[in-house]
């Protein structure tokens, strides 16, 4: 059985225009297979309405696959995505609000393991 690697990763990002605004984690790496089984995320303003929605992505080798979209999203709130998800070499994490005020944070929790891929060839 391949060994398993303790991921903890936080991404944290003020942006300072407003529209929309994504929150990507890092690529995962040559040679490496990230599996995340939790996510959560947490949104410092929003618009004052309430309205907006986030959109959980894998950004990959020139495509983009929806994991989930959030609608509405509680300001301040922490919000959980559990669904174990893989990502290959490559590919990262986006977080997608589609209508973000300016000078707002968002931040991205991930937890999880990696492990080495061995080529067979």
């Amino acid at each position: 059985m391949a060994r398993k690697n303790v991921l903890r990763l936080r991404y944290t990002e003020k942006f300072t225009s407003a529209g929309v605004q994504t929150l990507y984690s890092s690529k995962v790496e040559a040679g490496r297979l990230h599996c995340y089984q939790s996510l959560s995320f947490r949104i410092d303003e929003l618009l004052e309405d309430g309205t907006g929605k986030v959109t959980l992505f894998v950004d990959g080798h020139g495509y983009q696959h929806q994991l989930k979209e959030f609608d509405p999203v509680n300001k301040n709130t922490l919000i959980p995505y559990t669904k174990e998800t893989w990502l290959h070499e490559g590919e990262r994490l986006g977080l997608e609000l589609n209508e973000g005020q300016a000078n707002v944070t968002v931040a991205m929790y991930i937890n999880g393991y990696w492990q080495e891929v061995k080529d067979n060839a």
